[in-house]
């Protein structure tokens, strides 16, 4: 069932390159996925992607995305909200994107990191608010 959830991680980049995120509503079907990268970049999108089944093929929507003063190329806390069909990315006290998409409405939740990713996650936080 639709559960909201809040995700939120301390992460401190070491270098340059990759890029940290969360996962939320994650099923067999898809997941949305929210990113930033040490550079200020930043990124939500429904990743429709079959990874079990390549004959279905990669199909990746980008919801939202852009640039933001707000991400440091070194410490950031990152939270991601998914609730009811809100979508919402914060980052060092900002928001960042708030945004409506309905496709998937349940599913499990993850942290990822990009490959080449030079980092460490200082402390992470799951709630489920009612």
């Amino acid at each position: 069932n639709d559960k909201p959830v809040e995700m939120s991680a301390k992460i401190t980049f070491i270098d340059d390159t990759g890029g940290f995120g969360f996962l939320c509503r994650n099923t067999n079907l898809g997941r949305y996925e929210f990113m930033i990268q040490p550079n200020g970049n930043w990124v939500i999108r429904r990743n429709s992607s079959y990874w079990w089944d390549p004959a279905v093929g990669y199909h990746i929507d980008i919801l939202a995305q852009g640039t933001s003063p707000a991400i440091s190329p070194t410490e950031n806390n990152m939270t991601a909200i998914c609730s009811g069909t809100t979508l919402s990315l914060a980052v060092n006290g900002e928001q960042i994107a708030n945004l409506e998409d309905d496709l998937y409405p349940e599913g499990e939740i993850a942290l990822w990191f990009e490959p080449h990713t030079s980092a460490n996650l200082i402390g992470l936080s799951v709630k489920t608010p009612e």
